[in-house]
C-alpha cells in the first residue's frame, strides 16, 4: 500500500477528514477506531461498512487473480469469470473508476457542507445557479439586479468555496 494522503471518517451522513498526525494506522486499521472498517482508495483511507469492505476486498482479490492468470498466459474467458453476483465484464472495468467515485462523493459532501455554511444570500445565489441550474440572467431579473453583478458575485463566492475546500485537504 502506498503512502496515505488522507483519512476520512464517517460521522452521521458526512465524511470528515482527520489529521493523519493524530491517527495511528496499521494497514487498513485505524487504531483510534477499532470497531470501524476502512478501505484504501488511491492514497485515501476511507471508512466503509463491513459489508462494503468485504465486497471491496473480494473484488480486489478476484481482479488480482484474473490478472495473474492472464499474465501466466492462461486463457481468461468472460464465462469463467462469472461468479455469484459478478459478471466477467465487470472485472475489466478500471478499479480506479470506483475509487474516483468514492473520492468524488467525499469531496461532494465536503463541498455541500461548505455551501450550507454560506450566508443566506450567497447560499441562495449558489444553489439557484449552480445546483438548480437557473441562468444568471433569470436570477438577476428576479432580484432586480444586473446580470454582470450576479456573475461577479457568483465568481467571488465560488473562489471563497474553493479556498475553504483547499484548506480542508
Amino acid at each position: 500500500m502506498a503512502k496515505i494522503k488522507a483519512c476520512y471518517i464517517k460521522e452521521g451522513q458526512a465524511y470528515i477528514e482527520r489529521n493523519l498526525s493524530e491517527l495511528h494506522i496499521e494497514g487498513t486499521k485505524v487504531l483510534e477506531y477499532p470497531e470501524r472498517c476502512f478501505f484504501y482508495f488511491s492514497g485515501y483511507l476511507m471508512e466503509v461498512s463491513p459489508e462494503d469492505q468485504a465486497e471491496l476486498f473480494r473484488e480486489k482479490n478476484r481482479a488480482k487473480y484474473i490478472r495473474r492468470q492472464a499474465a501466466r498466459g492462461e486463457t481468461v474467458s468472460l464465462d469463467v469469470m462469472i461468479a455469484d453476483d459478478v459478471q466477467g465484464y465487470e472485472l475489466l472495468i478500471d478499479p480506479t473508476d470506483y475509487e474516483n467515485q468514492c473520492i468524488g462523493k467525499v469531496m461532494g459532501e465536503m463541498a455541500m457542507q461548505a455551501v450550507e455554511a454560506l450566508p443566506p444570500d450567497e447560499y441562495e445565489l449558489i444553489v439557484s445557479i449552480c445546483v438548480k441550474g437557473k441562468s444568471e440572467h433569470t436570477y438577476a431579473k428576479e432580484k432586480g439586479m444586473l446580470q454582470q453583478t450576479i456573475h461577479a458575485r457568483k465568481l467571488r463566492i465560488l473562489a471563497k468555496l474553493k479556498k475553504q475546500l483547499e484548506t480542508k485537504k
